[in-house]
């Protein structure tokens, strides 16, 4: 076993980080060769600089989106260090391919936000947010939030689905990692990063010839349970036909674009967000929400957030609950602009400041039965933080051996940390005894 590291404390005032200006992707997307669904050219990033902001919303409300990409480039992983600069988005889009049916599950690791979105078939459509943060992760940190890590999804052999995966970095670190594996029985699941050989380009729906719909019973209920429903809740005259009449094949049927104020013969307007509440009309039709407010419940919560942090959208008796159960509530949260399952993030109370806190070690030349340990066996360090000594979550991961300090910004409370060695092959050493913070 590993030496545990020895580590000490050290509070100083919060004091702003100087950017570093770092290479830029140029590659022109108008050099690059037409593509095809499905016929086996490669997907791209898309890259549109000089946009502010740490949300993936700064990128996607910006007036230059989707179409005014500064830059488009080829990569082989969706891994990235910090290397492409401030003040910038990213968009990787493409059509999945999976080798093996099964039940998959995806996570994501990004500064300053990225989110990941899946579809059940190979339209835009039909995606479905599986994946996302709102905060710096640590590079390849998994564990930093709940919503980091997908639940299972079942994908067949063979089949196609769209994916999309947004990125916005603001100042600073700009990583983003990606990675899928098959659910394992009875063992973890063996993640790889995802990468172009998973990935062929998409470039969107045939105005001609659409496929015609598979007719599943099941689906039959399901669609004309859901369009009966909606029309009930908004007192429309329920079409009992199948397939619902659907003049533009984008998934709204031709009634609730009646209803929402869209062109029954624009596929486009499916993807709009009329209510500037981060959810497509489509997905607004799925949810039952109103397409024309953004606040469905009128609970003070846009629709969106709430779906993007498992809230509802329908009951608003939820904005008054405490998701992560750090004494502040869920519509407290979203005014401060905090994550509501997160309980190390809450509003600061009136008053209260916010401290640097920094941490140091020694780099620790013996394992724990009393042998050697050189620093070329060391591959770095995974630093642990919680507000209670049992119940250490990873913080962050360091991958230089030779990095012996870390700073974290903290508001006022009592934080405990701990630090383990990691060697070259792969083993984590025991974590040094917790050491208790104040910060005031």
């Amino acid at each position: 076993m590993l030496r545990r590291c020895m580590i000490m404390l050290i509070i100083g005032t919060l004091s702003a980080c100087a950017s570093m200006k770092k290479e830029e992707p140029v590659l022109d997307p108008s050099g690059l060769p037409p593509t095809a669904s499905g016929t086996g050219d490669p997907a791209v990033i898309e890259v549109w600089n000089n946009i502010g902001g740490r949300a993936v919303r700064s990128l996607t409300r910006h007036t230059r989106f989707p179409e005014q990409a500064s830059s488009a480039q080829a990569f082989t992983e969706i891994d990235f260090p910090d290397v492409a600069g401030d003040k910038y988005g990213r968009r990787i889009t493409g059509l999945l391919q999976v080798p093996v049916s099964g039940d998959y599950i995806f996570r994501i690791s990004a500064d300053e936000s990225a989110e990941l979105w899946l579809s059940r078939d190979d339209t835009p459509f039909n995606k479905r947010l599986l994946a996302f943060s709102n905060k710096p992760t640590g590079y390849k940190v998994w564990d930093r939030f709940k919503t980091q890590t997908s639940q299972a999804v079942s994908l067949e052999q063979g089949s196609n689905y769209f994916i999309e995966i947004l990125h916005k970095e603001n100042l600073d670190a700009d990583y983003l990692a990606v990675e899928w594996a098959l659910e394992a029985l009875g063992g973890a699941p063996l993640f790889t990063s995802l990468s172009s050989d998973d990935m062929v380009a998409y470039a969107g729906p045939s105005a001609s010839e659409p496929a015609p719909p598979t007719v599943d019973p099941g689906s039959v209920y399901a669609t004309g349970y859901h369009a009966g429903y909606s029309s009930g809740m908004n007192l429309l005259a329920y079409d009992a036909s199948y397939p619902m009449p659907d003049q533009d094949n984008d998934g709204l049927p031709d009634f609730y674009e009646q209803l929402a104020g869209t062109d029954p013969n624009d596929i486009a307007d499916a993807l709009a967000d009329t209510d500037d509440d981060a959810l497509t009309n489509y997905d607004e039709y799925l949810l039952l929400t109103n397409p024309n407010s953004s606040d469905t419940d009128s609970d003070g919560i846009p629709d969106g957030y709430e779906v993007a942090y498992g809230l509802s959208v329908l009951d608003s008796s939820d904005a008054a609950m405490d998701f992560d159960l750090d004494g502040v509530s869920n519509l407290q949260e979203y005014l401060a602009g905090t994550l509501p399952n997160d309980p190390f993030d809450k509003p600061l109370p009136d008053g209260a400041t916010e401290r640097e806190v920094s941490l140091s070690w020694e780099i620790p030349t013996q394992r724990e039965d009393g042998s050697a340990l050189t620093l070329s066996e060391i591959s770095g360090y995974k630093i642990y933080s919680g507000i209670s000594e049992s119940n250490l979550t990873t913080v962050i991961v360091l991958d230089d051996p030779m990095q012996v300090n870390y700073s974290d910004i903290l508001p006022e409370g009592t934080y405990y940390y701990a630090i383990s060695t990691v060697t070259t092959d792969g083993v984590e050493g025991p974590k040094s005894d917790p050491v208790a913070l104040t910060v005031n």
